[in-house]
């Protein structure tokens, strides 16, 4: 992360009672709305990427809650759980929070299943590490296989995490006093808790603090820019992608243009992102696979085929893996290498032909696991047929044969 003052500074104008302890930095907002403009502009500064690591809602609202679920024991006076809470003497209750960890974050592994997996030898087997890359069929009593990774998980153990925490307070019941302090908190807290319960309306003023790392906090992982050139496409992008597509604009180069000057001008408003972070600035191969996927998206639409999910939708996901970018960039990479090792003469043109059939064929493929209407699938699986049948024809002819034009 760039820690430069004018960086810091965009932070504390979105932020209030803005604190830096060297490792992180701290305050909090009154919506939730600031809360993705903060979290946006964080990201955009540091070419970071987090994802959800535990959530509850944030629009907690204590009078729509239902008669007698609070007690005393829900109404705080102190900091409690959240540090950067100021006493002011106004009464508070905690309502959603959300973690988020760096995407190079911690491995977590059952450790009841790994040493299940660790324990079990049989005499004459492979071990599990060498049956890893073993794609021949076993004979006899065989073992569970680990599922092949084949570009390795992310998670470095890094510790850096966002935390947004919810509090409702309640300046109406205020300790006025410093006298008897503690028998004017159990009184408020009585009267709070009993006008909450008649269902009176209480006036709450929100604020979400956020807790945001900064570079010290990051470990095992290269900082700043090396680290955004690893971020996944930003949602906005995809969208932007998208609606190029419907308008007739299938040029990878021309888009890529087109998605820099959209990024110039409608995104860098209160920070610029980063050149080097792929998330805003995506190289050719990452808008191909998006174009692929727009592509068939809308096929699929025209063929009537309204459950399937938006392939694209990047909202902050839950951790794991792999993400879908990476699934098509490693596909991609997997079939160049193949093709290098079993078509060495081929020309580069006919390889990159291939490679784009084969990447389309792919995301077909994942969309159609999602398809549940069943006239839809009989009608995908016929045409899928025929084109195999007229495909077989193609490959059983010679390249002179197919050249040919059939004559009257």
């Amino acid at each position: 992360m760039d820690e430069s003052t004018s960086n810091l500074t965009k932070l504390e104008t979105l932020l209030e009672g803005f604190h830096n302890d060297g490792d992180y930095i701290h305050g909090y907002v009154r919506d939730e709305s600031s809360v993705s403009k903060a979290i946006e502009v964080y990201r955009r500064i540091t070419a970071t990427t987090f994802s959800v690591r535990t959530s509850t809602s944030l629009d907690f609202e204590p009078n729509k809650a239902e008669k007698g679920k609070f007690s005393t024991r829900s109404i705080k006076f102190t900091k409690s759980s959240c540090p950067n809470l100021n006493e002011d003497g106004v009464p508070f209750m905690h309502g959603g929070r959300k973690i988020l960890e760096c995407q190079f974050g911690p491995r977590r592994e059952h450790e009841k299943k790994s040493e299940r997996d660790e324990s079990i030898t049989v005499s004459g087997l492979p071990t599990l590490e060498e049956m890893e890359h073993d794609y021949a069929p076993a004979c006899g009593p065989t073992m569970k296989r680990k599922r092949m990774n084949v570009r390795g998980t992310r998670k470095n153990g890094c510790q850096a995490r966002i935390s947004i925490v919810q509090v409702c307070r309640f300046p109406d019941y205020a300790v006025i006093s410093k006298k008897c302090m503690s028998i004017q908190q159990i009184q408020l807290k009585e009267r709070l808790l009993q006008d909450l319960n008649d269902g009176k309306e209480v006036r709450v003023e929100n604020r979400f603090y956020i807790d945001l790392p900064l570079d010290k906090a990051h470990s095992k992982h290269p900082p700043g820019a090396l680290s955004g050139m690893a971020q996944t496409v930003h949602p906005q992008i995809i969208k932007w992608i998208d609606q190029l597509v419907g308008e007739g604009v299938t040029n990878a180069t021309e888009i890529q243009v087109k998605l820099r000057h959209l990024v110039n001008t409608r995104m860098s408003d209160t920070a610029a992102p980063n050149l080097h972070d792929r998330g805003y600035y995506p190289k050719l191969r990452d808008i191909k696979n998006h174009i692929y996927r727009a592509k068939v998206r809308r096929r699929m639409k025209n063929l009537g085929c309204e459950e399937i999910v938006e392939l694209g939708q990047e909202d902050e996901i839950e951790d794991r893996q792999c993400d879908v970018d990476d699934c098509h960039d490693i596909y991609a990479e997997v079939v160049l290498r193949q093709q290098s090792t079993t078509c060495p003469d081929d020309d580069s043109a006919i390889r990159r032909q291939r490679e784009e059939l084969l990447v389309e064929l792919e995301v077909l493929r994942d969309m159609v696991h999602q398809c549940t209407n069943l006239p839809v699938l009989q009608r995908l699986m016929e045409d899928t047929r025929a084109m195999q049948e007229r495909a077989q024809q193609f490959l059983d002819l010679s390249p002179e044969v197919l050249l040919t034009t059939p004559s009257d």
